[in-house]
Order: C-alpha cells, then structure tokens, then sequence
C-alpha cells in the first residue's frame, strides 16, 4: 500500500468534502501569516537574517509535496523529499558568503490519494493563487517549483492556468516521480523505460517556452512513472517512494540543475 501515500487515479463514490476544508485553517506560520478565506496558503521559511514576509527575495522554491505527507514546519510544508531538495539548492545558491536571499515555500493542499481528482483541483487553484499573489506583491522574483507525485502532477496544471508575467518568472521545474510522465519528453531523466506514467493519458503538456527550463526524474522501477501493470501498480509501486533516499543521487542532482537554471538568468 505504500504507492498509494503517493497516486492513487479514482475518488470513491459519494459526497466529497468542501473545497472550504482542503485547508487546514487552524495552521498557523510564524514567517507567512498571509491567508486567503480558505485558510493557510503555505508554509514559509525566510533564510536571510532578519527577512520577514513583508520583503522580497531574490528566489524563492515553491514545493508541492506527494500525498499524505506532512504539510508541517519540520519540511516547511513540502515534505521530506522536496525539503531536501529546497535545502541543497539554497546551500549551493548561497555558498561563498553569497548575499542571495532565497525563501522556501511548501504549498497547502489536501495532498489526499483517495480523493485524487478533488485533491489535485484543490492544489492546481492554490498553488495558482499563491504564486499569482506573490509575483504581484515582488515582480523581480525568481521562482522555482518542485514536485512529488501527485504534486507534480498538480504543478504541470497549474503551469497552464498561471498568467503569463507569472509564466515568466519561473526560472526552473523540477518533477519527481510524475505519473503522468512520457518517455518521449525531453526533459525527463533516469530510467529509458519505454512504458508511460499510470496517468499519462491525462497529461497536461509543459508550456513549450518552460521545456529547457524543466527536469524530471524517475527512478528505475517506479511502476507509477512507468507502469507496465495497469492499476495493480498502485499497490506494488516499486522504488516509487524512494526519491529521498536512492543511489541515484536524485536530490542533489535536482539541486545542481536549480541550481545552473538559475546561474543562466545572472542572478
């Protein structure tokens, strides 16, 4: 059962909750106390002294975290995986006494694997006001978005609902474990399997002007990526929970293309 903590492709029959309790409303940040009628947009970590969110910051890395993992401040609210990540990137954009102020952002959504549909319209409209709000209020910004599983299949959609001076910024995307993957996309590194992705069928294409500025990795026997069994790979997902800790490297090497994206656009 382990896949499903990350893509599962079906809502159960009846009622589903309220679009008003995907977030968790009593959430409280001490650094982004900024919230829509919904409650808490994100979670937000400032890695300048003395930053707060009344400044602007030179990057900021969105993360959108794979379902059922905790939306908390341990991993800024991107979970493990993508902390990681957020981390080594700010450690090679800051190395040498750099300046460069660089803030961390997990987005709130309901990151749920069995109300898929429902979690992941939740997350495309947040994720779109969020970074939509944010570029309005700090129009020099960079932006780079991060995402796991389900998460990265809520980035690709809400790539193309953003509005273009929001397209824009955003300087660099990096997606772990997508189920909607196709071996044919140039941006996608690790495994030549030739199978596509669980939910391939449903894929919302990268916007062709944001193609050079996105990697993908996917592990080798990832069932969920590449998916050679139909829905019994849902239950038997493989390596598909192993972004965080693999041989591959797969954070730092997600780490280093930020990281070089961002060197391209002299910051």
């Amino acid at each position: 059962l382990r896949a499903l903590l990350y893509y599962h492709p079906a809502s159960p029959p009846g009622d589903q909750p309220s679009l008003d309790s995907a977030i968790p409303s009593d959430v409280k940040s001490d650094n982004d106390p900024r919230q829509s009628q919904r409650g808490v947009l994100s979670r937000r970590v400032h890695t300048a002294p003395g930053a707060d969110a009344r400044t602007c910051a030179d990057v900021v890395v969105y993360g959108v975290r794979g379902a059922f993992e905790p939306f908390d401040d341990a991993y800024c609210g991107m979970g493990p995986t993508l902390y990681g990540v957020a981390r080594r990137t700010t450690s090679l954009l800051t190395a040498g006494g750099s300046p460069l102020r660089v803030d961390l952002v997990g987005a709130a959504y309901p990151a749920n694997t069995w109300l898929y549909h429902w979690s992941r319209h939740v997350g495309v409209r947040n994720v779109t006001e969020l970074l939509t709000e944010d570029v309005t209020r700090c129009t020099e910004q960079l932006i780079v978005l991060i995402g796991l599983s389900q998460g990265a299949e809520v980035i690709r959609r809400a790539l193309a609902t953003l509005p273009a001076d929001v397209v824009k910024s955003v300087a660099a995307i990096v997606l772990l474990g997508d189920p909607t993957r196709h071996p044919h996309d140039p941006w996608t590194h690790g495994t030549t399997d030739p199978h596509p992705g669980i939910a391939a069928r449903h894929a919302v294409p990268i916007p062709e002007d944001l193609s050079v500025r996105t990697w993908g990795y996917a592990l080798e026997g990832d069932e969920i990526v590449a998916n050679h069994t139909g829905l019994r790979g849902l239950l038997q997902s493989g390596t598909h929970t192993l972004y965080e800790r693999n041989h591959e490297g797969v954070q730092d090497q997600a780490a280093s293309f930020i990281s070089e994206r961002l060197r391209n656009v002299n910051l």
